[in-house]
């Protein structure tokens, strides 16, 4: 009775994730990709997405050039104009990768899209940009036991207890 208590415990303290695959499926579809995502681990998955170009990849050593080099092709994906000299200049003049990044959110944000965070409990910054319907849908999820989304990068901040999207209640969701 005791062992199988704790069996319990130990089942609803490991929830079983199944957010991930289909964050992937829906951020495809969200940037116009099109595709059925393959049968893999959450680290796969994960730096699949970087890989295909749908996140943002960058390294906490990274500097500016890094991070415009990153933000481009995803700003590019969709439909956006890159970012103009000016822009550029306040975010170097930001200071730090968390600090660019949440410069360029706002600048993205005026393009009516939003920076969305995705957290891998390490020393990498990821990132996507997204519609504001995807973002409200994704915004703080755990996707697995390690990865989930954000607004800004916390750096192994508190991780969200919601493990699926949002409903909005639009169609396909």
């Amino acid at each position: 009775m005791l062992k199988r208590l704790f069996e319990k415990v130990l089942q609803d303290r490991t929830p079983d994730f199944h957010a991930l695959p289909v964050f992937d499926q829906e951020l495809r579809r969200e940037i116009g990709e099109h595709g059925a995502p393959q049968a893999e681990d959450d680290t796969a998955i994960v730096a699949r997405l970087a890989q295909d170009g749908l996140l943002g990849h960058l390294d906490w050593r990274d500097d500016f050039d890094a991070f415009l080099a990153e933000l481009a092709p995803l700003l590019s994906r969709k439909s956006l104009p890159p970012l103009d000299p000016a822009e550029q200049d306040r975010i170097e003049a930001s200071g730090d990768l968390p600090d660019m990044l949440a410069s360029a959110s706002a600048m993205i944000e005026a393009r009516s899209q939003t920076l969305l965070m995705v957290d891998t409990n390490s020393d990498q910054y990821m990132f996507a940009v997204v519609s504001p319907d995807f973002f409200r849908r994704w915004i703080d999820t755990r996707l697995s036991q390690d990865v989930f989304t954000t607004q800004r990068w916390e750096g192994g901040g508190p991780r969200p207890k919601r493990t699926e999207p949002r409903d909005l209640g639009g169609p396909g969701q």
